[in-house]
């Protein structure tokens, strides 16, 4: 079901805005670096994640990019279960992608 905004309600919650708020902290982060100190950023994750690989390996599923556009399109929802356990692959994968953006040419 969408929100306002036109996002499906689990997708705005678990991956768009919860990857918004890593891309903020991840910018203040760097801002605020202070010699000998890690900054963290903690998200919460879940094993559900692992149960939805076979939604993948459909052949509707979009190979290259596309996914949370495939995902908040009405006929492609699944069970809110399974649905819960693609947000958070979703979110694992932004998760990834913003450690490899923190590391420094230093590997710090």
């Amino acid at each position: 079901m969408p929100n306002p905004d036109g996002w499906e309600m689990d997708l705005q919650v678990n991956v768009l805005s919860t990857s918004l708020l890593m891309i903020l902290f991840f910018q203040w982060m760097r801002e605020h670096k202070v010699e000998g100190k890690n900054h963290r950023i903690g998200l919460v994750g879940s094993g559900a994640h692992i149960n939805v690989v076979d939604i993948l390996k459909d052949k509707n599923f979009p190979l290259q990019g596309g996914a949370l556009a495939f995902f908040n399109q009405e006929e492609n929802y699944v069970d809110g279960r399974q649905f819960y356990g693609i947000t958070k692959l979703l979110l694992q994968y932004a998760m990834t992608a913003m450690a490899k953006l923190a590391v420094d040419k230093n590997g710090e």
